[in-house]
């Protein structure tokens, strides 16, 4: 892989044009900037079309399902429309801090092909109040550990090589709940993963 490629950050959203915005925003304003950002409207009924069109950024890409479909079909219509060779993904009421991809990218390169993917810790807030802390130290082949429980952190977190999404599949869209556990223990089941033990990711709750 190229020492710095493209990476697809995926966000999906559904009504909430005022909490995107700083999600958006904590990508675009990532200290590595070789991404693309990708929009994907999973048919809201407020103001979030109106909010993506002024971002004044030509790295974001919006698309929108005119029904409401699930944060699954989400992703993979972003999946779809995604050329980067790395892949990430960040929920619309999330936010990342400025360096997590500096810090991922550089990991997945520097690792054999037969890892593939890499995650970092994240931290719960509810109301700028941290409530709870989720800093897994998983390494290696860890399918063992995460068939029975999402032990490794939710999808915001991860760093995924292209390749690995063609093996995999992408997220199971019949599933109402447990989707990204899904997706992430089938990575596991067939690639070895690895960390940047640092809160990279804050999830916002309440």
């Amino acid at each position: 892989m190229a020492p710095n490629p493209l990476v697809s950050v995926i966000i999906p959203t559904f009504n909430r044009s005022k909490l995107v915005i700083e999600t958006i925003n904590s990508v675009l304003n990532q200290t590595y900037s070789k991404l693309e950002c990708i929009v994907v409207d999973d048919g809201s009924k407020d103001q979030t079309r109106e909010v993506i069109s002024l971002f004044e950024d030509n790295r974001i890409k919006y698309f929108r399902h005119e029904k409401n479909k699930g944060a699954s079909a989400a992703r993979n219509k972003g999946i779809r429309h995604s050329k980067g060779g790395l892949i990430a993904f960040l929920d619309d009421d999330d936010e990342w801090i400025v360096s997590k991809l500096e810090k991922q990218v550089p990991l997945i390169n520097s690792l054999p092909k037969r890892f593939g993917m890499v995650y970092c810790w994240m931290d719960y807030f509810d109301n700028g109040k941290l409530v709870y802390e989720h800093h897994p130290v998983l390494r290696g082949n860890v399918f063992g550990e995460v068939i029975d429980k999402q032990r490794l952190g939710g999808c915001p977190t991860l760093l995924i090589r292209r390749s690995v999404m063609h093996e995999v599949g992408s997220f199971d869209e019949l599933l109402p709940r447990g989707n990204d556990g899904d997706f992430i223990r089938r990575v596991c089941q067939k690639f070895c993963v690895d960390l940047v033990p640092q809160v990279l990711v804050k999830v916002h709750i309440g």
